[in-house]
């Protein structure tokens, strides 16, 4: 394994010693104000339990594990999938906001990629972090993820990095 999903990309000196030649690796994007909501909704980190109890706007700049806080680890690991992507010889970026809209479309990118055709399968239910069963298809309500603030918004804009949000589509 090489890695988890709120990690950088390993760095060429770690993913080199191994064979990952004929390996497709599958990078996973999402909006960064969504992704900060839902981190704001769950933390889901037990080295620093206390990121639980923090409001969303604390939470936005609070140091989470060895990050400045949460929008620099957004910024520092996408800015870490780019570099990975264009190192080894195949890469592909899913956002979770295509996926979530069309799996068919994001089905049809990664059959390029697959040695025989196999035939589309919808994921209806999956298993979540937490091991609960849900419907793909029942979106969240919008209560359940914190909201912005114009501070927050204004914190937001201070540090995301753009040039990487552009590069993703985020910014136009």
């Amino acid at each position: 394994m090489l890695g988890w999903k709120h990690r950088r990309a390993p760095l060429r000196s770690e993913w080199a010693k191994k064979r990952y030649l004929n390996t497709l690796f599958i990078f996973t994007v999402r909006e960064p104000k969504a992704w900060l909501r839902a981190m704001g909704k769950q933390t889901w980190n037990p080295q620093q339990p206390e990121t639980n109890n923090l409001s969303f706007s604390q939470l936005l700049t609070y140091p989470f594990e060895d990050y400045e806080s949460i929008i620099h680890m957004w910024n520092e690991k996408h800015s870490s999938y780019i570099k990975m992507a264009n190192e080894v010889p195949y890469a592909i970026f899913i956002k979770k906001e295509d996926f979530s809209s069309d799996q068919k479309n994001t089905y049809d990118q990664l059959s390029h990629y697959l040695p025989t055709k196999s035939t589309f399968q919808p994921l209806n239910i999956y298993v979540n972090g937490s091991g609960t069963q849900n419907n793909q298809n029942h979106k969240k309500q919008d209560k359940d993820y914190p909201s912005f603030n114009q501070q927050d918004l204004n914190v937001v804009d201070a540090y995301l990095d753009k040039k990487i949000a552009h590069y993703f589509g985020y910014i136009k």
